[in-house]
């Protein structure tokens, strides 16, 4: 009995698709749509100080876990952040550890007007 290639080739492709692994591509984005931070902050610097960072924010998400939670709103301070110039525009995502935020996936910069 003489097989085909083309059998061959369809069972090589099954095969590798069974036994294919998980891959997450986008484990940020996921992160960020379901409820993994307390806030994500998109904003353009405004001042940048030797010990601080002053941000407009322009777009503020906060996680649907912490809607119910009766606490005065914080400060979060971003002190991870390597951010040199103002108007420079910045994307920071916060969890909660205790009492404080802390930068879930770090801090970045999303556009430079300064001159590289």
């Amino acid at each position: 009995m003489k097989v085909s290639k083309t059998v061959i080739i369809v069972f090589i492709l099954i095969a590798l698709f069974v036994f294919s692994t998980v891959v997450y591509a986008a484990d940020a984005m996921y992160r960020f749509m379901h409820n993994d931070h307390i806030a994500l902050i998109i904003g353009e610097v405004v001042v940048v100080e030797e010990k601080s960072i002053s941000v407009k924010v322009e777009k503020n998400i906060i996680s649907a876990k912490d809607l119910n939670v009766s606490e005065a709103v914080k400060q979060v301070k971003i002190s991870t952040a390597d951010i040199k110039y103002p108007f420079d525009y910045m994307f920071y995502n916060s969890e909660k550890d205790g009492a404080k935020a802390t930068p879930a996936l770090g801090d970045y910069i999303l556009i430079s007007l300064a001159e590289s």
